[in-house]
């Protein structure tokens, strides 16, 4: 059933899948079609399709295409609520991938100890890095210390190295989040989610000129035609192409669009809302074209164009490290953001969500029997891809309150440096 909100012009993920379900039982032909059409369908990150996905891409190619799921159950880390089992049931006829080309053999051994589906990863030889483990009394000491590690490992001599420093928790839950760590963390503005231009060029922080404006505005234009598939003689307007284009067709409508451009651009600089103006703008084209203005397209273009962030802007949430004349930036940023990154060197934060994300593994880390449960097989999904980000070197935080004297000895015999700051 479809939800409610479909009533007011809005879908649901929920909804789109009830609708495609609904449309291969009333027209069942089409998967003949989509079969002929895709003999081959491969999946990518097959760990995160769940159910709902797998049962419409099941009816769809379940005879004569050839389907290849390639993934790490491991990596599950978005699943979906109330989901209670992972969505990808591998085969038994399944192809393990034993070698990485980006883990150490030393980084690879620690990572498979959280793995919840254990098998063979053979890492890299060339890199002798040792993974370690901070202890900490104050969160705030734990950036420095790690910078210090980068520069002990030479790792600050690489020519693009990448270093970052990730948690599961940004805000509080009782206890520890990246806030802790590093108190000006803010959640990262995704200019694309804006839906409006000003709004875009409010988080930029940046003062843009006329011609930067108005390449703006005409760059929009051109992805609104491509989405409607209005071509200038069978190919694709340009920015030029558009202002060539009304030239030829009219000067005059050319002069009454650049003072209308010109217009808009000035409430531009005063950050007005210009959204009648664009659509004026827009539509002065289209007539010429025996076109029709399709707002809620335009309205899409606006929200998904991208604008990038200047250099003021994209220092937000990085740790400047200096040291005896040494700089270079750490990158702070949850687990969930560097999915699928690799870094030169990765610093693993304890943080706190009902439990402890790394003191509540430490038998797990020691090279123990493997904790079980929901939440905890959470925690290690988390920690198992954050920890699988680095070419050289792995680091944990740890808080030291929660470390015995025992648990350290065992964790050095586990492969672990211990450092305290």
């Amino acid at each position: 059933m479809l939800s409610w909100r479909n009533m007011s012009g809005y879908l649901t993920y929920d909804d789109c899948y009830a609708l495609a379900k609904k449309y291969l039982n009333d027209y069942p032909q089409i998967v003949k079609i989509f079969q002929k059409r895709f003999k081959y369908v491969f999946i990518d990150e097959a760990q995160d399709t769940d159910d709902r996905q797998f049962e419409v891409l099941n009816r769809l190619f379940s005879e004569n295409s050839v389907v290849q799921k390639i993934g790490d159950n491991n990596q599950a880390i978005f699943h979906r609520s109330g989901q209670e089992s992972i969505g990808w049931d591998v085969s038994k006829n399944s192809i393990e991938i034993k070698n990485t080309k980006r883990l150490s053999s030393l980084i690879s051994e620690q990572v498979m100890k959280v793995a919840i589906d254990r098998q063979v990863l053979n890492g890299r030889e060339d890199i002798t890095i040792q993974p370690t483990i901070i202890l900490f009394d104050n969160p705030e000491d734990v950036l420095p210390k790690f910078g210090d590690l980068i520069i002990e490992n030479g790792l600050h001599h690489n020519e693009e190295f990448v270093f970052k420093a990730v948690g599961a928790v940004k805000e509080h839950h009782k206890e520890y989040a990246i806030l802790d760590y590093f108190p000006d963390y803010q959640q990262s503005a995704n200019i694309q989610n804006h839906d409006t231009l000003v709004k875009k060029l409010k988080v930029t922080n940046k003062a843009y000129q006329p011609k930067e404006y108005k390449n703006i505005i005409l760059s929009i234009f051109v992805d609104y035609l491509k989405e409607q598939n209005i071509l200038n003689s069978e190919k694709k307007f340009t920015q030029n192409g558009i202002l060539f284009f009304l030239r030829e067709m009219d000067e005059k409508v050319y002069d009454d669009f650049k003072l209308k451009l010109f217009y808009t651009i000035e409430k531009l600089l005063r950050l007005e809302c210009v959204i009648d103006e664009v659509k004026e703008l827009l539509q002065i084209f289209l007539d010429l074209k025996n076109e029709t203005l399709d707002e809620a397209s335009l309205d899409n273009c606006i929200k998904n164009y991208h604008i990038e962030i200047d250099k003021k802007q994209s220092k937000q949430n990085i740790y400047e490290y200096s040291q005896d004349g040494t700089e270079f930036d750490i990158h702070i940023a949850t687990i969930h953001k560097v999915k699928g990154e690799t870094h030169t060197a990765t610093l693993v934060l304890e943080t706190y969500y009902y439990t402890y994300d790394l003191s509540t593994l430490l038998e797990t880390l020691q090279g123990g029997k493997s904790n079980d449960g929901k939440r905890i097989n959470i925690k290690k999904k988390s920690i198992y891809v954050a920890m699988s980000r680095p070419t050289d070197f792995l680091c944990l935080a740890i808080r030291k309150d929660n470390v015995e004297d025992k648990d350290i000895g065992l964790l050095e015999g586990g492969g672990f440096r211990i450092v305290a700051c």
